[in-house]
């Protein structure tokens, strides 16, 4: 089985002052070009099942113009590849905090083969034609307590030949990677993960590719879209994993140049 992992898009991401020639946030359009560009990368190898990890979109209510550009491109990659399985978590910047908002990636389930994980507690989905079973874990559902305090354990249930964890929080290793002054305390250890029983663990959250297992990893973020981007000024991309191989392949997206320049004395 392959699988594609991508996460943190956040489509709708907006900085800076300049605009394209039809008015659009210059940023907002780069955001949404490697989107596309990472999901023609996607659609070429042809994946049985695509996971998005989390932060599909920058914020609970994006713009008309970010949600049917992401509808277009979803649904163009979804009828090249046959419409086979794609999850889509929900992230801690997407996910409304109130009942009552609705949840915009409900509206992706008109596409076919889209399922959505978004929920407070952990969801399982099963695919029969893989032979496979994904838990989801949502941003709201990270810290779910069973009714006697207990929290969820993550593991598969052995029924299908293929299971896939997907995870949307910032594990307390990648904290230590680098400094992080938006999430000082992380949502779990990545040891609870338990990467050697599932075949694949998709982590999302975190924007810098980083992998702890040959079967385990954030894919990072697709563009530079945290409050400081120097900190994260490394590849952006995806990640291809074929059970056959049992290796991770990081693949780049183009992404609008980053250049970190040297410090000028202003003295004098």
């Amino acid at each position: 089985m392959t699988i594609a992992h991508l996460s943190d898009t956040h489509l709708g991401y907006r900085a800076y002052g300049r605009t394209t020639d039809r008015g659009i946030n210059q940023r907002e359009f780069d955001v949404m070009q490697s989107f596309r560009a990472a999901l023609d990368q996607i659609a070429e190898r042809d994946p049985d099942l695509i996971v998005h990890a989390g932060d599909l979109f920058h914020q609970v209510r994006p713009s008309n113009l970010t949600v049917i550009a992401a509808f277009r491109q979803l649904s163009k990659v979804q009828a090249r590849r046959g419409f086979k399985p794609f999850v889509i978590l929900g992230g801690n910047h997407d996910t409304p905090r109130t009942s009552d908002a609705g949840n915009i990636l409900n509206l992706f389930l008109a596409i076919e083969g889209v399922t959505i994980v978004a929920g407070t507690k952990p969801e399982v989905v099963e695919f029969s034609d893989l032979d496979c079973e994904v838990m989801g874990v949502a941003s709201p559902a990270v810290d779910a307590r069973t009714e006697d305090g207990q929290k969820y354990s993550w593991t598969p249930s052995g029924g299908r030949k293929h299971s896939v964890l997907a995870l949307h929080g910032v594990a307390t290793q990648a904290l230590q990677s680098q400094r992080h002054p938006d999430r000082p305390n992380s949502d779990f250890d990545v040891h609870e993960a338990n990467a050697n029983r599932w075949t694949y663990v998709a982590l999302g959250d975190f924007h810098d590719h980083q992998a702890y297992a040959p079967n385990c990893c954030y894919a990072g973020a697709t563009e530079f879209t945290t409050s400081n981007i120097f900190d994260e000024a490394r590849a952006k991309g995806w990640v291809w994993f074929d059970t056959e191989v049992g290796a991770l392949e990081f693949v780049p997206v183009e992404t609008r140049r980053l250049v970190d320049l040297k410090w000028i004395k202003g003295a004098g």
